[in-house]
């Protein structure tokens, strides 16, 4: 069975190598986030429509694409067509393991790119846990963009080098962090990408099931720790689906991170 860096490196190297909370259907105390400008729920998105940007700016044609909640963009085994790039919403990338149950690779945020690589066929599985609005780059479009657009190439590299970055450190939460470690660190994750930054409330469209399946834990596990952060005033709910971080250094501290680590940790989720 593949790592997420395992599996996040091969899409990468495959683009290197051309450029030369609900349980199921009930909520888990955390709920579906409303679209921001920038994203979903106030998301860091960052340059999310440079590529396409730059791609009407040089007259490439693009495809805009729009996707319901729990839609999926497409299925392992499906024919690779070409290249997205995400422009608002939040959608997962997961694989199916042999038992029928998830293996979550990552959450995507807008500016991220799905389907890219070489092989033929998709290798892992896309859907949107909130609306979406995508870009469709088709394939002879994204190699004619990488041959003959400097600019493009260069942000494709940046695009993938902070993916990379991502994969490992989902690969270091997974490999060697508690459950206790792992859900505070999760945690500051929501809190960096869905935090009001009026309020400080953070909203999060995840289900409890995803978040679960993220963290290699079970359901009952993950809401036994929330729990605990709740009773330890870390952290406080101020409805189902929401939470407000109380004591950020501690938090910190739950999640098994110094305060550089978590530094670093952004720097790398940035």
């Amino acid at each position: 069975m593949r790592n997420v860096t395992e599996f996040t490196a091969s899409g990468a190297g495959a683009i290197l190598a051309r450029l030369d909370w609900q349980q199921d259907e009930a909520p888990m105390d955390l709920p579906r986030a409303p679209e921001s400008v920038d994203g979903i729920g106030g998301i860091a998105a960052g340059p999310v429509n440079r590529l396409s940007t730059l791609l009407s700016g040089a007259g490439y044609p693009t495809v805009a694409r729009r996707l319901t909640a729990h839609e999926h963009l497409y299925f392992e085994q499906d024919p690779r067509k070409g290249v997205y790039e995400l422009l608002s919403g939040t959608v997962i990338q997961y694989a199916l393991l042999t038992d029928a149950r998830r293996r979550i690779e990552a959450f995507a945020r807008p500016g991220d790119l799905l389907a890219f690589g070489h092989s033929a066929l998709h290798d892992e599985n896309v859907e949107a846990l909130t609306e979406a609005r995508l870009n469709f780059i088709p394939r002879s479009v994204f190699d004619a963009a990488v041959r003959d657009l400097p600019g493009f190439r260069d942000a494709v590299l940046e695009r993938i080098e902070q993916m990379l970055r991502q994969a490992r450190a989902q690969s270091a939460l997974i490999g060697w962090k508690s459950a206790a470690q792992r859900t505070a660190s999760f945690l500051l994750f929501l809190e960096e990408r869905f935090r009001d930054p009026v309020t400080g409330v953070v909203r999060v469209p995840m289900t409890r099931r995803d978040i679960a399946d993220y963290l290699g834990l079970t359901i009952e596990t993950v809401s036994r720790m929330i729990s605990r952060l709740k009773e330890t005033a870390i952290i406080r709910m101020p409805s189902p689906g929401e939470f407000l971080v109380l004591d950020h250094p501690r938090l910190v501290e739950a999640a098994g991170d110094c305060e550089e680590d978590a530094r670093q940790m952004r720097r790398n989720r940035a």
